[in-house]
């Protein structure tokens, strides 16, 4: 394991240039993100329950119960694909704002409750 100066040290020789290399074409990552043409606004959702209970379900079984309640079938179908949360896993990782983020049915789902402007993962990605 790396002490703490040594980590440091790392990092002040590490090049943090995202150009592609010489004479190769870039790359959609070294490029700036341009806004989608004709942008739609997301479809709603109507939330049943509390999409906190689905973050703190201790189990699949739970967390499917949960997610059950708080989308129902229309919820579940528009996200999912499917009219039930049967199978539903929840992915135990934490992030930024993160309330909760569910795999099911080969599609994965992020609920982020945002808590302040200063908060925002994207603002935060952009910044470094």
């Amino acid at each position: 394991s790396l002490r703490s100066m040594d980590f440091a040290q790392a990092m002040r020789e590490v090049s943090l240039d995202a150009s592609p290399p010489h004479g190769l074409p870039p790359c959609g990552c070294c490029r700036p993100i341009l806004p989608p043409q004709g942008r739609q606004a997301a479809p709603a959702i109507l939330v049943h329950a509390d999409p906190q209970d689905v973050g703190r379900a201790d189990d699949d079984r739970a967390t499917a119960a949960a997610l059950q309640r708080m989308l129902g079938a229309e919820g579940l179908l528009r996200v999912f694909g499917l009219p039930s949360a049967a199978g539903a896993r929840r992915i135990r990782c934490r992030g930024m704002n993160h309330v909760f983020m569910v795999a099911h049915a080969g599609r994965l789902a992020k609920c982020v409750r945002p808590q302040a402007e200063h908060f925002s993962e994207a603002r935060e990605a952009g910044r470094l």
